[in-house]
């Protein structure tokens, strides 16, 4: 009887231990950055990432994942929040996932993930160029002026006029300051413009909203990581199959010469 009550506490116990890393999983899953489960959803991968650790090709499979994560997360903040605070984070995950790629050690595995890679970037760029183009298009609407026709009396249809303004302009005294004040004062206004500098958000902390001049900015930035990083991909591959022609050219004049030498 006692034994049967200590297996079923410790099958709650282990239930619940269970229970709370898929809690934490569902429940930071569809977080973004600056949510309050943002850095346990990142915690959670970087633990995946370390059970998988060795083996490359492993961790090379989840950071390419990693990065279209984050592409999403970049996106839908940009939509719902008007933060661009996502594309670094994407930016920073994409130069990650290339070392992880040139780090396998399966030359075939590193070809398909450089060519899956390769492919989504492609992707993201057009991704991000179509949002670009929403955001200008945005911001041209909201800078249209709508000019109001002149508005005509409906009794005498005598236009309207704007009535005369009377502006009274008053004597503004002169204050005069000595040097060594305004001196003072100069410093002070300096001082306090240097410590309200904004600093950089954090991934916990609720992020700022950025004008579209500076979304646009960032998609460009971003859109040029994207095809600094393409170029690099494409370069490698044609230096891997490069390599791989000049191998198999010279196993084929090996044995080539071995044929030679029993004839």
């Amino acid at each position: 009887m006692q034994f049967n009550r200590l297996a079923s506490n410790v099958s709650w116990i282990i239930l619940l231990v269970l229970a709370i890393p898929s809690f934490l999983v569902l429940a930071s899953w569809n977080s973004l950055p600056g949510d309050f489960m943002y850095p346990v959803k990142r915690g959670m991968e970087d633990l995946l990432l370390a059970a998988v650790s060795s083996s490359q090709d492993l961790t090379a499979k989840l950071s390419v994942q990693y990065s279209e994560r984050r592409f999403v997360e970049a996106t839908s903040l940009i939509a719902e929040k008007h933060s661009v605070v996502g594309l670094s984070y994407f930016e920073q995950q994409v130069q990650a996932t290339q070392e992880k790629i040139q780090n396998t050690t399966d030359p075939k595995t590193q070809q398909n993930l450089k060519n899956q890679l390769v492919s989504n970037l492609q992707t993201y760029n057009q991704q991000l160029e179509e949002t670009k183009t929403q955001v200008t298009t945005t911001n041209a609407n909201n800078n249209v002026v709508t000019q109001t026709p002149p508005v005509n009396n409906p009794v005498t249809n005598i236009p309207v006029t704007s009535t005369p303004v009377v502006v009274v302009v008053t004597a503004t005294p002169t204050i005069h300051i000595e040097k060594e004040t305004a001196k003072s004062i100069t410093t002070a206004t300096e001082a306090q413009k240097i410590t309200t500098v904004p600093t950089e958000t954090a991934a916990s902390s609720p992020v700022q909203p950025s004008s579209n001049a500076q979304i646009v900015a960032a998609i460009d930035q971003t859109q040029e990581h994207i095809t600094k990083t393409i170029k690099e991909l494409e370069n490698n591959n044609q230096e891997n199959s490069h390599q791989d022609n000049k191998q198999q050219n010279d196993n084929g004049q090996q044995k080539e010469g071995q044929k030679n030498k029993k004839d």
